[in-house]
């Protein structure tokens, strides 16, 4: 399973899509795997929408189209132990 990417990565290589230039120069740009990018490519293609209305889309409309419900059961997973470490006083994020 690719790693995540943040929103803006996603909407990078969604523009570099519509501007026509393939994976292996998407890697190249975006310092991605190509697997990686093939697979966020096969998501927002498979969602039926244009890049363009797809870039037009909020975060929140956009996510449900490019994470995986794996993903997603996997945040919420760790949540609580992110917010408890994230309030913690000192806690950092190495301590989930």
């Amino acid at each position: 399973m690719p790693q995540p990417l943040r929103m803006h990565q996603i909407r990078r290589v969604i523009e570099f899509h519509q501007q026509g230039i393939g994976v292996r120069e998407i890697a190249r740009l975006s310092g991605l795997s190509r697997n990686t990018i093939r697979e966020y490519l096969k998501r927002i293609v498979s969602s039926g929408l244009t890049p363009e209305e797809l870039l037009h889309l909020s975060d929140e409309l956009l996510s449900p189209i490019v994470y995986t419900e794996a993903w997603v059961r996997y945040l919420q997973d760790i949540q609580p132990g992110v917010k408890n470490a994230l309030t913690t006083r000192g806690g950092t994020i190495n301590n989930v």
